[in-house]
């Protein structure tokens, strides 16, 4: 009877592992949620990175989701670093790129952790960040803020600006890619993240090229906008 009871409990826990290991493996390796005029992209990541030159990373299936980060300022035939605005950092590397006003804040990563900084072009908190992002093996960019700790910030881009939008935001302590549902003023986009409750919002976007990419799964690929043309520099990548 014993025998039996202890073979029983076996078979139940080898079951029980074997549901967790298939729930384990269905997970959505990108979530996509559908909110009024946003799309929400939540990658479940395990590592964040920039990683640059003319194509985006497809080829590496470890790479879940990739968007433009930061603003490109020449069409050039070659990629150069210091064709890319501000200070930037990727694999474990900083770079010095070209001083853009715009650029009124920044983002870093690096030890499992982020963090949003706000404070103009300027600001030499970002140099710091950088530095010990890189040195951490982490990464970072400056970009253009829009909101700060809840609150919006002001912007040079005119509000009555039209485009499909993308931003790198922060809420309930989670990481996610925003953008707009198809063409929007600038201004409603902002309106926009503000009602989802968004923390903090950094412009994503390479001057005009708003391509970018996402894994749901395994064997599956969807394109965000048009890539029309090959005139990229830095990307942000989310690694699974």
């Amino acid at each position: 009877m014993k025998r039996i009871i202890i073979y029983c409990v076996v078979m139940i826990l080898c079951a029980s592992m074997e549901v967790s290991a298939q729930n384990k493996s269905s997970k959505q390796w990108v979530d996509v949620v559908n909110a009024e005029n946003l799309l929400i992209i939540k990658p479940n990541f395990s590592s964040v990175d920039l990683a640059f030159g003319d194509e985006s990373p497809k080829d590496d299936e470890s790479v879940i989701a990739c968007f433009g980060a930061a603003f490109t300022g020449e069409r050039l035939k070659k990629f150069s670093h210091s064709n890319i605005a501000g200070l930037h950092a990727g694999g474990g590397k900083k770079y010095k790129g070209y001083s853009c006003k715009r650029n009124t804040g920044a983002f870093v990563y690096y030890n499992n952790k982020w963090e949003f900084c706000y404070g103009g072009w300027k600001n030499k908190n970002y140099d710091y960040l950088l530095t010990k992002a890189s040195k951490n093996h982490g990464c970072g960019f400056e970009q253009e803020m829009m909101i700060y700790n809840n609150k919006c910030v002001k912007t040079t881009r005119p509000k009555d600006n039209t485009n499909v939008f993308r931003a790198l935001c922060e809420k309930n302590g989670e990481l996610l890619v925003i953008e707009s549902r198809g063409m929007i003023r600038f201004g409603d986009f902002i309106d926009d993240l503000v009602k989802y409750g968004v923390k903090h919002a950094l412009y994503l976007d390479m001057g005009t090229w708003w391509y970018g990419w996402y894994r749901p799964q395994a064997g599956k690929f969807v394109d965000l906008n048009f890539k029309i043309h090959n005139y990229h520099t830095n990307w942000l990548i989310f690694k699974r």
